[in-house]
């Protein structure tokens, strides 16, 4: 029976470090899922500024194109010709 309790013993033991290797391997992989999100969300950023960037230039020509229209307008209605 000693033996066999040895022998039992010995198998937990190795369990045991076998378990504990394995939040190391978990670790590892937790890194890289943790970098892959930051270079995930890096590259979100980028884009979703780069959107708002261009939805902001069109924007910004509309606006300054319908000014253009309102200001040719009173001028045409004021009898002024624009140069240029």
């Amino acid at each position: 029976m000693k033996l066999a309790d040895k022998i039992s013993s010995y198998r937990k033991g190795r369990k045991k470090k076998g378990r504990r290797c394995a939040p190391y391997k978990d670790q590892i992989s937790m890194k890289k899922l943790y970098y892959a999100k930051v270079v995930y969300l890096m590259c979100v950023k980028h884009i979703v500024s780069f959107l708002l960037l261009t939805v902001k230039k069109y924007i910004f020509l509309y606006e300054r194109q319908k000014f253009r229209s309102i200001v040719e307008k009173t001028q045409r209605n004021a009898g002024i010709t624009l140069s240029g």
